[in-house]
């Protein structure tokens, strides 16, 4: 797990490169990618598709959790993508990618306090 902590914490600085050289959509890919750990880490898919079967209200905090990361990921996911009459006319701005950036970090540091 450590190794893909590291990872990640890779991708978050090459994401921060990415920002300084105006390549914004680059860093929102990387912000992406740099959640891999934490989906694996944290089972978010399951516990996403679980919670979703919910109202907000019943959600325990695991769950609000995964709910966050998998929307991160699914926004993040148009930077890479260039899919037909969606994805394709996305536009990234400084602003958008510093928001992605700092969102993945944050919940890729918050694997330091799993089991």
């Amino acid at each position: 797990m450590r190794v893909h902590r590291a990872t990640g914490a890779r991708r978050i600085r090459e994401a921060k490169t990415a920002i300084r050289d105006g390549r914004y959509e680059h860093a929102v890919a990387l912000a992406r990618a740099a959640l891999d750990p934490v989906r694996e880490a944290c089972n978010t898919r399951r516990v996403h598709d679980q919670a979703v079967q919910k109202k907000a209200g019943e959600r325990d905090q695991e769950e609000r959790w995964a709910m966050l990361t998998q929307s991160a990921y699914a926004l993040f996911s148009g930077a890479p993508h260039d899919d037909f009459g969606t994805t394709e006319n996305f536009t990234w701005t400084r602003a958008d990618a510093i928001a992605a950036v700092a969102t993945a970090a944050s919940l890729l540091a918050r694997l330091e306090d799993l089991p």
